[in-house]
């Protein structure tokens, strides 16, 4: 046999498997789910990184205190996961088959829910952000600014947890162009506002807070219309259906809210980095030293050195004022900064995520277990790859990017750095949100919820602390230490979805 003919009859049987294996219609189905929602991450991707570049033209404290409000807002929002992801997988399982009634009721019960933790959020939102400021120990000069920024967010609190689940819903009926369009006019403007409020109104950097509130007002309307019509006046509270959508949703809401907290603790041990204070004790004890040693000098000189050591001592000190407590300041502005490009890496990641947890959702309703599990493979294979080439690309542009979201060179060389370690863990990221997508549509949360706390407060929080702190690297040990956990998250999260011991009913 020729050697083209032997190439010929492998591609054959390549093909052959293939199609036995329906890889092509796991592909499709994937894709037909994903792209929508990437484009979706893509928006709101845009919305944070002009979030980020505006506070940038303004200064590195207003940029630290967009990146911690946020933190601290979506902390809130995270108590709104527990409605959302229980109601995205029933829903995506009622829509696929038979039980009219019982979908609406779903439906209905979902955002009934939602709607009493929007006031529960936002209330708190209110009335506790300054404590969890405080509890952050947020430097003065971020805090300052952070505070009513947090404070105009929690405005918005009750219709975005509401937007939220309502999104969900779409969702899960497969109506991903639609919430594509909503959530592109919200980023259409979010961004013009932005801008607008920030330069050209007396609101200042308050306007970074106020736009992100007009924009969610403006979606939450048009998802409740939408999300109104499908219910055909079916306003029929289910407690059933509430206890199975919480019993899905409750873990879901740990992980998130586990994320979160940790998140805002990250800005804690960043505010404790010790390098300007023991810059400051150093410098200061040379400038007294030779203060001290003026009059030993100038007994054998000139009366003259005592004014030049004097100035030396004095200018020693100017600087030592400034680095003070700048730190802090830098690292958390280019903390801010780096997740916000991170986040680019993240779109496809994320879209996969939210496409699985219909997918297996839908095909569960089915009792498709197996073209499940293979379609969620399929579609966390896409996922890593991709992210592998986004991180790449970053990679290779980090000083670029770096230097178009901040103004000063500091806070640049710090965001490449972050970049550079933090770009190590993207390909287990992508996997891992993939896998735990199909497993949170399977209504296997409880797994997932454990993998997530093992991560975030055995290794990311204890690590970071340990290598940032204790043993004063400062913030590279902080970005490895951050880094480090996702690699046994992703592993733990693939051998469940192997094991197949998501495989029951939660209907």
């Amino acid at each position: 046999m020729m050697l083209h003919e032997k190439i010929l009859n492998v591609k054959q049987k390549i093909k052959k498997k293939i199609n036995d294996g329906n890889i092509y219609s796991y592909l499709k189905e994937s894709w037909q789910l994903s792209w929508p929602m990437l484009a979706i991450m893509f928006f709101e991707f845009a919305i944070s990184m002009t979030d980020i570049y505006v506070a940038g033209r303004l200064n590195k404290e207003v940029q630290a205190a967009v990146g911690i409000a946020t933190q601290v807002y979506f902390f809130f929002i995270m108590i709104g996961y527990a409605i959302t992801t229980g109601t995205v997988s029933i829903v995506s399982r009622l829509f696929s088959t038979d039980e009219p009634l019982k979908f609406k009721q779903a439906i209905f019960t979902s955002v009934v829910s939602a709607c009493v933790l929007g006031i529960v959020a936002s209330v708190g939102g209110f009335f506790f952000s300054k404590s969890l400021l405080e509890f952050m120990n947020a430097p003065p000069e971020i805090a300052v600014y952070a505070e009513p920024l947090l404070e105009i967010y929690a405005i918005g609190l009750f219709c975005h947890l509401i937007y939220v689940t309502l999104n969900g819903i779409l969702r899960s009926c497969r109506m991903m162009k639609l919430v594509m369009k909503i959530v592109f006019l919200s980023a259409i403007l979010n961004i013009g506002l932005n801008i607008l409020f920030v330069f050209y109104t007396p609101l200042g950097f308050r306007g970074l807070a106020l736009s992100t509130t007009v924009a969610i007002m403006i979606s939450f309307i048009l998802s409740s219309k939408k999300v109104y019509n499908m219910l055909e006046k079916t306003y029929s509270f289910s407690f059933s259906l509430l206890k199975s959508i919480l019993k899905v949703g409750w873990p879901s809401a740990i992980i998130a809210s586990s994320w979160q907290l940790a998140s805002v603790l990250i800005y804690t041990i960043i505010a404790s980095l010790p390098d300007s204070a023991e810059v400051i004790a150093a410098t200061t004890s040379v400038a007294t030293a030779l203060t001290d040693n003026t009059s030993t000098v100038t007994s054998i000189l000139s009366d003259n050195l005592t004014s030049v050591a004097t100035t030396i001592s004095d200018n020693a000190t100017s600087v030592v004022n400034t680095v003070s407590n700048n730190t802090a300041t830098i690292a958390a502005a280019a903390y801010a900064t780096g997740l916000r490009i991170e986040s680019a890496i993240y779109l496809p990641a994320f879209a996969f995520n939210m496409a699985n947890v219909t997918i297996m959702g839908n095909l569960m309703g089915r009792k498709m277990y197996e073209e499940a599990y293979k379609g969620v493979l399929t579609t966390a294979f896409i996922s890593v790859i991709i992210n592998i080439i986004l991180a790449v690309i970053v990679l290779l542009n980090a000083e670029t990017l770096a230097s178009m979201l901040s103004k000063e060179e500091a806070v640049v060389d710090e965001i490449i750095l972050y970049l550079y370690i933090s770009m190590i863990a993207e390909p287990f990221i992508a996997l891992n949100l993939a896998v735990a997508g199909g497993l949170t549509g399977a209504g296997d949360t409880r797994a997932t919820m454990l993998y997530s706390v093992i991560t975030v407060w055995i290794f990311r929080i204890p690590i970071a602390y340990f290598f940032g702190i204790v043993l004063q690297y400062g913030s590279v040990g902080i970005w490895f230490g951050l880094t480090i956990g996702f690699f046994v998250q992703a592993i733990l999260t693939f051998r469940r979805l192997r094991s197949r011991k998501w495989i029951k009913e939660i209907l």
